[in-house]
């Protein structure tokens, strides 16, 4: 049982994706926003448009 506990958690780690996970959000008055989640340091970010989030995605990312 233990060693099936430790094979799901590395199946896990191995799947865990590095790239940045962008949702795009509407506020309470109907306006577009977008939040950036960077797994790589686990914090979010939120934007007012695409543009400001292709900017950080630049800045932080060599794509």
């Amino acid at each position: 049982m233990r060693l099936r506990q430790v094979l799901h958690g590395l199946m896990n780690a191995m799947t865990i994706s590095s790239e940045p996970k962008i949702t795009e959000k509407h506020n309470r008055f109907g306006n577009t926003y977008y939040q950036v989640y960077d797994p790589t340091s686990q914090t979010s970010s939120t934007f007012n448009s695409e543009a400001e989030v292709r900017a950080w995605l630049d800045q932080h990312y060599n794509w």
